[in-house]
């Protein structure tokens, strides 16, 4: 069970945000997703409701051959954990920057980029995919303590393959987030999630709007949309 927060569609942007309390027993757990044309923006906040402190794990895998990351070049085990058991090719880091993943399908490749949070732990690795023969890339981002923020793009590139996203990095903001794309033209895309819609200025744009869209456009910003 869970709630719809917002929905948003159009011509430039689609995006909806939801939460669920009954994923994980005493844990609010919140995800946005953005879909632009050429890439898209997840983002969760996890909260547990009684200030318990937990291991909140970020996992994202792909369809592909392999998956690097200059966070995490130390060959390891798994380690523990429930279904860890069939993790393969495994490679481990700690950072407190940017997180940056490559996988690599034939020519193409699908980069990941993580936010950066204190104390990440970074693991890559292949782990069973329609079977335990299929091994598909995986990538882990582990952040501990009573709350978590993760803000990631998913990059398959441009039509020629190339990356679109250069950097992504995020803010807190009221109970949400405010998430900064760099793109590789040099402009900025920036998307400000307030569960609470708050009124707030998002790059000087006054909203109260759940979640605003923004493009920034010469000296000042477009807006993409704002949901309802």
């Amino acid at each position: 069970e869970g709630a719809l927060e917002c929905f948003l569609t159009n011509e430039e942007v689609s995006a909806a945000a939801a939460n669920t309390d009954q994923a994980y027993a005493g844990v609010m757990h919140r995800r946005l997703l953005v879909l632009r044309q050429e890439y898209l923006v997840v983002a969760d906040i996890l909260a547990d409701e009684g200030g318990r402190e937990h291991t909140f794990d970020w996992m994202y895998h792909n369809l592909g051959e392999s998956i690097s990351s200059d966070q995490a070049i130390e060959s390891s085990g798994a380690g523990d954990g429930r279904g860890f058991e069939y993790l393969e090719d495994c490679f481990r880091g700690v950072t407190e920057g940017a997180i940056g993943a490559d996988i690599i399908q034939r020519e193409h490749k699908v980069r990941i980029r993580v936010a950066a949070a204190e104390q990440s732990e970074i693991l890559t690795a292949t782990g069973p995919g329609e079977s335990v023969m299929h091994r598909v890339p995986v990538l882990f981002v582990t952040r501990r303590g009573t709350e978590a923020r993760f803000a990631a793009t998913i990059d398959p590139g441009d039509e020629k393959g190339d990356s679109v996203v250069r950097s992504v990095s995020s803010a807190e903001s009221g109970s949400g987030l405010v998430i900064s794309v760099e793109l590789t033209d040099g402009t900025r895309e920036v998307f400000g999630y307030d569960p609470a819609g708050a009124a707030r200025h998002v790059e000087g744009i006054q909203t109260q709007a759940t979640l605003i869209c923004l493009k920034q456009e010469g000296d000042g910003w477009a807006v993409l949309g704002e949901s309802e």
